[in-house]
């Protein structure tokens, strides 16, 4: 993690100042008449504290009685401090806090949505809209606290509530605590073991040394969730164990992955879990990938311009390739199909497209219903940003379904969403490919022959010389009468235009074409 601004170490200098437990009856900038607020029905309770509705003067507010005790005293400042100082529309706007001999108030808004965990129950339908839309809340909320230098340790569904738009926001910043910097030469010291076991990153686990990248493991977890909508651990949902070195089973995410689900969005939770912290998405980078995600879901009449590996059927893109040694390398293939593309720059995220081999290139759309859109048009082309001459085009194949075409500098890298899918386009590329390179490298083919009738001078002149084969590709290239053979006659150059390469045949042509020019002809 590079240096923190100094607006940043400021905030961590006043943070550190304030991650002390407020003595009973010490009042605060923040603190609250316990008078004027009211009670409600319980909404929540956990080992150390409950939590309420209730109103401030009247106004909607949940309160989070929390018992003091000296276990949890610092987790209990830490929260407190971090509302206090810390506000983005994506964390609990803190309204501020009421010290009791035994407990500690802490007052926020209220949300009505409840949280996460309590819509992964609901029999309510949950659109992929609305769902992605909840991970981008909570990974912006997360790119906040992050980007202040402070890390939350303790992401899971609970801890993200919703409103009544199903809008969410972070709460509980009890675990929450500053992220190290990262330098060359102080290494980077254990933190407490802390969090939900079923969220919990793999280092945290092994109790490793850990920093931001453990939330961004917790929220692919939240993902898997909200994509699923089942909860995590529970009836064998994604069970993690030693034995596994505490890994998700991607194989078996995928094969439990709705059918609807949006490519892109199962791909980011397999990025955001990933074994290693250095190979898992920085906050930022997933809020950018969650943001094209949801446009691309806003512009799609139907929530779901992406779908999943399973979406597709295996055989839809089973096609008859002939073996190699039968290619007609006249005929270049045709087809077209989904296949996910990998972007080129920034993030590098795969998103679906609408693949088209026609006319010996591969042309990529951003989808079937903008390609058939365009191709009836009259004045369509295809865009040369997103088209590939397969002429000389290197294929290679990789892991995980995946290959890459690469073109001089151009290189396009695609993934099928089968094995079956994958050995069908590789098929069809090989084909594509020997065909548009034979027909770039052939000579030329000699233009089609004039129709000669028999009464044709020139074809009865070459007909006594037994030439009459040469009758079209005369006509072809003018040579049409015996006043202009006459004029011209016949030399090298002449055969080099006609495309006669026997010397033998030149020979009696020329010496045929010199009776003419010298009246011996007859």
């Amino acid at each position: 993690m590079a240096k923190r601004p100094m607006w940043a170490e400021k905030l961590r200098r006043q943070l550190r100042r304030t991650f002390q437990m407020p003595p009973e009856n010490q009042e605060t900038a923040t603190d609250l008449h316990a008078k004027r607020l009211a009670l409600g029905p319980l909404i929540g309770s956990g080992a150390f504290s409950k939590v309420f509705a209730g109103a401030y003067d009247g106004a909607p507010v949940a309160i989070k009685r929390q018992k003091r005790d000296p276990q949890i005293n610092d987790y209990i400042a830490r929260e407190i401090a971090i509302l206090r100082q810390l506000e983005h529309p994506r964390l609990l706007r803190f309204v501020g806090q009421v010290n009791q001999p035994d407990e500690v108030w802490i007052v926020t808004e209220y949300l009505k949505g409840g949280d996460v965990s309590k819509l992964l129950k609901k029999a309510a339908p949950v659109t992929w809209y609305q769902r992605v839309q909840i991970a981008l809340d909570a990974a912006e909320a997360l790119a906040y606290l992050h980007d202040h230098g402070f890390i939350h340790r303790d992401i899971k569904a609970a801890n993200l509530l919703l409103d009544d738009d199903r809008r969410c926001k972070l709460c509980d910043f009890g675990f929450a605590r500053e992220a190290q910097v990262d330098t060359s030469t102080k290494p980077r010291r254990r933190m407490s073991l802390c969090g939900t076991d079923a969220y919990m990153a793999p280092e945290i686990h092994f109790d490793e040394a850990y920093g931001e990248h453990a939330d961004i493991f917790s929220l692919g977890v939240v993902i898997m969730e909200l994509i699923c909508l089942r909860h995590v651990g529970v009836d064998d949902f994604l069970p993690r164990t030693p034995a596994q070195q505490f890994r998700i089973d991607m194989n078996e995410f995928r094969r439990v992955t709705p059918s609807s689900c949006p490519v892109s969005f199962a791909l980011l939770a397999e990025h955001c879990t990933s074994f290693e912290p250095s190979d898992r998405p920085h906050a930022g980078e997933v809020v950018e990938w969650l943001t094209e995600l949801l446009a691309d879901l806003r512009n799609d009449d139907d929530n779901n311009v992406e779908c999943s590996p399973e979406m597709l059927d295996e055989t839809e893109f089973s096609v008859a390739v002939r073996p190699a040694v039968d290619l007609d390398l006249d005929e270049p293939p045709a087809h077209a199909g989904a296949l996910l593309k990998r972007a080129a720059h920034g993030l590098r995220r795969w998103r679906q497209r609408y693949v088209v081999i026609a006319d010996s290139t591969l042309t990529y759309y951003t989808s079937q219903k903008i390609y058939d859109k365009l191709r009836g048009n009259d004045s369509f082309a295809p865009s040369p940003e997103h088209t590939l001459a397969l002429a000389d085009c290197k294929l290679k194949k990789k892991a995980n379904r995946r290959f890459v075409l690469v073109q001089g500098a151009m290189r396009k890298e695609f993934q099928a969403t089968s094995t079956i899918e994958l050995q069908s386009w590789l098929a069809i590329l090989d084909q594509a490919i020997a065909v548009a390179t034979h027909a770039k490298h052939a000579p030329p083919k000699s233009p089609p022959m004039s129709p000669v009738s028999l009464h044709d001078e020139v074809y009865s002149w070459l007909r006594r010389l037994h030439m009459e084969q040469y009758a079209g590709a005369f006509k072809a290239k003018g040579f049409t009468t015996l006043d202009f053979l006459r004029e011209t006659g016949l030399a090298e150059d002449d055969f080099n235009f006609l495309g006669i390469a026997d010397t033998a045949h030149q020979t009696v042509l020329a010496a045929a074409a010199l009776d003419l020019q010298t009246g011996h002809d007859n």
